[in-house]
């Protein structure tokens, strides 16, 4: 077929009258679910997830409707949506479309494991797509070509890409990892939207779990919306209600132990207990209703509670997984956001160090406390000397300082480089007897990225687990991310915000040894305090938009603030075993014990004297304990 001819089709199929198929008419025909994508391979079934049906028809041609919100939790089919919003596009009304991702990086990710298998596995659109290749519009990773229309994927954080070809058809998935700004013109979210301004029916769809209260997009679209919630009524009374965490009751044994596998929901106007197993005939019986009736933005707020039995984690398990949070900020925030989705407020604008001075602990004599298991070091680089922390850290993230320490010199200076390996070297004693080593270092690059660079090569040659690192400089929703290696060494980007009201949540929140914890020794001088409680955060308008920036209290120095996000950043890098490390923590406390009684023993014997060393094991990191 010709160039002219094709052109001349894909008028003509613009002219053709909108279908009569709505989106989820379409999946239940057309669409095919993998074992790669889905916990039930097989026929997409709208009825196994009916509060999505009305969601995906606001997204058909037969509704006027033009953006429309969804705020979820885990496992309620979210991005299926989306996928089916695509694959009808390319089917049924082709049109130029924008599929957009945090990054390029997971767009690319996007397009091979979900719309490459779609595509794959749904003849229709094979054909089209192939259709599409054999004019010579070859499809890549990063676009679909289709008779009458295209399909962009593309990352928010490049400002050229969100303002270049017009669009009818945006779908933004995962809209809270977005940045706030991109590259100085604004919210990448506005730069999107800004793009479908010249269709008459355009269709937008915004995706997302919640993170931040004030700092969500998801919730800030939700908020300029109608607001609906899905009502499900009660099988007793017939009253409709939207599930609520307040609505869950369960029950505890004799000794007063939680039982999840208990819970049951109470209805609000009967007062009777609603069992999981009616889940399903709710969910078909369901209505969304809205809040904020008459506004023209649908939006839709659907926690994880509602996922279908069979598909999606069971009301017992939100139970249990709420009450192993405990009272740790960090875990309680991943559940608000999946399981409630709900925004988490944040309480940590700023930490009082009197309340932790008050709080000094003997760790008994030894270096690391008993539910200590795992050391990692924060390192910060000045101009004249090394700021370094060692943590240690056990079940629940429970922490103990083992030491903070100022080497004098800078990077450039020998005898402190070499002061430092030394450091980095040595192996704390537990509580149990048995030597902890460095299980990983990180050192900030800051302004002396070469220098660093090759000070982490000459360490870990010499065996010293470091690495390289540095806070990013745009909203990372996370505490460490791996990098490309930088000057041959590997390279981590810190999320120093999260990291930081991390810390101070923990500080302010957690009162009582358990998860989340942070134990401090007798002797900690207060300058350590005055550091690690020397910023507060708050929020600011620039350029339009609310931004968090963190800022000092006074002209405090902040490097042991710094050093105490490197250290979570590489705990939450290894994502250590615990029941592991206290299981082989204890086999090498027995080995101690007994070498121990060996030894007193042959004090008196002259000729076995020599047989008093203990020869280092050999292997990783579990293997790197030393016996006394």
């Amino acid at each position: 077929m010709t160039p002219l001819s094709s052109v001349i089709r894909a008028f003509a199929d613009g002219l053709k009258p909108e279908p009569d198929m709505t989106i989820d008419q379409w999946a239940d025909k057309y669409r095919k679910l993998t074992s790669e994508t889905s916990s039930e391979p097989g026929d997409w079934e709208t009825e196994r997830t009916p509060y999505l049906r009305e969601i995906m028809f606001e997204l058909s041609p037969q509704s006027d409707t033009e953006e429309v919100v969804f705020m979820k939790g885990s496992q309620v089919g979210g991005t299926e949506v989306g996928n089916n919003f695509i694959g009808y596009i390319i089917h049924k009304e082709p049109g130029p479309a924008l599929m957009l991702h945090s990054t390029m990086g997971t767009a690319e990710d996007a397009s091979v494991q979900r719309i490459d298998t779609m595509i794959e596995t749904t003849p229709v659109l094979r054909e089209r797509i192939k259709e599409a290749t054999a004019r010579k519009w070859a499809s890549t990773r990063r676009r679909k070509k289709f008779p009458g229309g295209f399909l962009f994927l593309r990352g928010a954080k490049s400002a050229l890409a969100l303002r270049s070809t017009p669009i009818r058809f945006l779908f933004m998935d995962e809209l809270d990892s977005f940045d706030r700004d991109v590259q100085g013109e604004g919210n990448p979210i506005s730069l999107a939207v800004k793009r479908t301004a010249t269709f008459a029916r355009r269709k937008i769809f915004k995706v997302s779990t919640p993170t931040i209260k004030d700092r969500s997009h998801i919730e800030e679209a939700f908020k300029n919306s109608d607001q609906r919630h899905y009502h499900l009524p009660c099988p007793v009374c017939g009253h409709k209600q939207w599930l609520q965490w307040k609505g869950f009751i369960w029950q505890r044994d004799a000794e007063g132990r939680h039982l999840p596998e208990t819970v049951k929901y109470q209805c609000e106007m009967c007062g009777d207990l609603i069992g999981e197993e009616f889940k399903d005939w709710m969910l078909a019986n369901g209505e969304w209703i809205p809040d904020n009736p008459g506004h023209p933005v649908r939006g839709y707020h659907l926690s994880a509670f509602y996922s279908p039995l069979g598909l999606g984690f069971s009301w017992a398990y939100w139970v249990q997984d709420k009450l192993s949070c405990g009272v740790d900020p960090v875990k309680l925030k991943t559940w608000t956001n999946h399981g409630e989705a709900r925004t988490w407020e944040e309480h940590a604008e700023e930490v009082d160090k009197n309340p932790l001075l008050d709080r000094l602990e003997d760790y008994r004599g030894a270096q690391v406390p008993a539910g200590g298991l795992v050391i990692t070091v924060g390192i910060d680089v000045q101009v004249d000397r090394f700021e370094v922390v060692a943590r240690a850290w056990g079940e629940g993230e429970e922490s103990w300082l083992v030491e903070w320490k100022t080497i004098d010199g800078g990077i450039k200076d020998a005898e402190a480089r070499k002061n430092l390996a030394e450091w980095l070297k040595q192996e704390w004693i537990h509580e149990s007897g048995v030597k902890l080593p460095v299980a990983i270092a990180l050192i900030d690059s800051g302004n002396q990225a070469k220098f660093v660079y090759d000070l982490v090569r000459v360490l870990r040659r010499q065996g010293v687990k470091i690495s390289a690192s540095k806070g990013s400089s745009h909203h990372q929703p996370e505490a460490i991310k791996k990098m490309k290696q930088k000057g041959g060494v590997p390279f981590f980007s810190i999320g120093t915000e999260f990291c930081k009201v991390a810390i101070y949540s923990r500080l302010n929140d957690v009162h009582e040894p358990g998860p989340g914890f942070y134990h401090f020794p007798e002797g900690t001088p207060e300058e350590y305090f005055n550091q690690l409680t020397a910023e507060k955060f708050r929020t600011k308008l620039h350029k339009g938009h609310e931004i968090v920036v963190w800022e000092k209290k006074s002209d405090q120095r902040n490097e042991v603030l710094d050093c105490e996000v490197l250290c979570l950043a590489g705990l939450t890098y290894l994502r250590p075993s615990y029941q592991r490390l206290a299981t082989r923590l204890a086999v090498s406390s027995i080995g101690v014990t007994s070498k121990a009684r060996v030894a007193e023993e042959r004090m008196h014997d002259p000729l076995t004297r020599d047989a008093q060393r203990v020869k280092p094991r050999r292997g990783g990191y579990l293997n790197r304990w030393r016996e006394v």
